[in-house]
């Protein structure tokens, strides 16, 4: 069997020659999150979009990181049934108009293509 160490020197040899610091990946599908101030330039978004960020920010920062739901991966279509978990949890503090700018602006960030 010469087909094992050849693969065996061919990963070896892929291990040698690989970027000792893997290529960064956008982080959240825009690019624009960033960890260090767990959020979003705002001059990064459509007018539009701002102050529905804004909105978000300051409801969802109350119970969690914005990191965790633009990092979510969660799919545009995912962002309503999540949306009316988070308001029965945050009781009177989300209401429903509330909601539904938060879950517009989710929709837009998780979106692909980028909405304009």
């Amino acid at each position: 069997m010469t087909t094992l160490p050849f693969a065996a020197t061919a990963l070896a040899a892929l291990l040698i020659h690989a970027d000792p610091e893997p290529a960064k990946v956008p982080v959240g599908r825009h690019g624009l999150y960033d960890e260090a101030t767990d959020g979003i330039e705002l001059s990064s978004l459509p007018l539009e979009q701002r102050p529905r960020y804004e909105l978000f920010a300051e409801k969802c920062k109350r119970c969690h990181s914005l990191g965790r739901s633009l990092l979510s991966g969660k799919r545009p279509e995912d962002w309503r049934q999540y949306a009316r978990r988070m308001m029965k949890m945050a009781g009177k503090g989300l209401s429903e108009d509330d909601a539904f700018e938060i879950i517009d602006f989710l929709e837009y960030y998780s979106s692909w293509p980028p909405r304009k």
